[in-house]
């Protein structure tokens, strides 16, 4: 205003002088006031572009902080990870002195404690909050749904750790809550003339149901993709017991048979063995009954095995092996199923009461001949 002013009177001055007109005072006061006038719109003009300058930068952050948290909600799965990402673009992008958040688990303990901005108290706050020691602002904040604005922290929290981190600024914390639910608190420490912005405070809220949903939607994520892996756990089981079945009524089927000798039935259940095992392109199988033997295409014996011995009358005839051709993860008995050890079992106990049966046939047979 000043510099208008001087500058309008200036070139009056010259002008009239210019003209030959003598100088009175009364002849400024027009100046003055048209110079006042216009220095008074350029310093509003100026004042208000600036304002407007600086909302539109500010505006852009946080559209940015925004768009930036949503993304690494979206994007990532991990649930230490996602935090970790979150607190770091808090204080990146949003300068925030520091930023830290804590979580309950499923049991609602509290279980971590994750920072952006704090180096050398991280580690005791960390041990405190997970102890179940929570601080007062945190306290605070999970008693109520709005914005907790702490706006002398070094003074109100004398006790906290966090307390010398925040000299000359004020913090802001919120609980994070979903659907009745709350996963945990977070707290920023923030500059004093941003901490009393209600559109700063309202951003904060924004950011922290955003955090929530996004640890909502993971927990479902993580349920349902646990639901599905004991899903698929359950019916591929299934399928095993399925192949365990048809073995052993496709062998119930084929010593029905009246007219079939010995040596067929053991060569049928050869070739019913491997299809009923896990991995049957690598399954081989060997039967050994009184000095025969009788084994599958390419059969080797490894150390990958099962093997039951066949007992007729408290004898042993024979035994049944089953062999894998490669080696494969461990499980209840090296490689192989509990199901599959109780099956090769429950064929040997089956091959011993069928030889037995056929050895009592024979010698029906032969006592019959020698009556005749």
């Amino acid at each position: 205003m000043l510099t208008g002013t001087f500058t309008i009177s200036a070139l009056a001055t010259i002008y009239l002088i210019n003209l030959g007109h003598a100088l009175e005072p009364a002849m400024y006061v027009a100046p003055v006031v048209i110079g006042g006038l216009l220095g008074t719109f350029f310093l509003f003009w100026h004042t208000k572009t600036e304002q407007i300058k600086t909302r539109l930068v500010h505006f852009n952050i946080v559209l940015k902080t925004i768009r930036d948290v949503n993304q690494l909600l979206t994007r990532e799965k991990d649930r230490a990870l996602l935090i970790r990402g979150i607190c770091d673009i808090l204080v990146k992008n949003r300068s925030y002195s520091n930023a830290w958040i804590v979580l309950k688990n499923k049991n609602g303990k509290w279980e971590s404690f994750t920072d952006s901005g704090l180096v050398e108290v991280s580690n005791s706050l960390s041990d405190r909050i997970t102890a179940g020691d929570l601080t007062a602002c945190c306290k605070k904040a999970l008693s109520q749904t709005e914005i907790l604005l702490t706006d002398d922290p070094v003074r109100l929290c004398a006790d906290c750790p966090l307390a010398e981190s925040h000299v000359g600024r004020d913090a802001l914390s919120r609980r994070l809550e979903y659907n009745g639910k709350i996963y945990g608190v977070m707290t920023l420490s923030i500059s004093k003339e941003l901490a009393a912005d209600p559109e700063e405070q309202e951003l904060v809220a924004e950011i922290a149901d955003d955090i929530a949903y996004g640890l909502y939607n993971l927990e479902v994520r993580t349920d349902r993709e646990q639901t599905e892996k004991e899903l698929r756990i359950s019916m591929d089981a299934l399928g095993e017991r399925i192949k365990e079945l048809n073995c052993l009524f496709s062998f119930s089927r084929l010593v029905e048979r009246r007219d079939i000798t010995l040596n067929e039935i053991l060569q049928g259940v050869l070739n019913l063995v491997a299809p009923a095992w896990q991995y049957p392109e690598i399954t081989c199988v060997r039967l050994e009954v009184d000095q025969k033997e009788f084994t599958t295409d390419h059969f080797r014996e490894t150390a990958w095995r099962l093997e039951k011995e066949i007992i007729v009358n408290n004898r042993q005839v024979g035994r049944i092996t089953v062999c894998y051709l490669e080696e494969m993860p461990e499980l209840d008995e090296g490689p192989f199923l509990h199901e599959e050890r109780n099956l090769i079992n429950a064929l040997a106990e089956r091959l011993g009461r069928i030889i037995e049966r056929k050895e009592s046939e024979a010698a029906l047979l032969a006592s019959e001949n020698r009556f005749r």
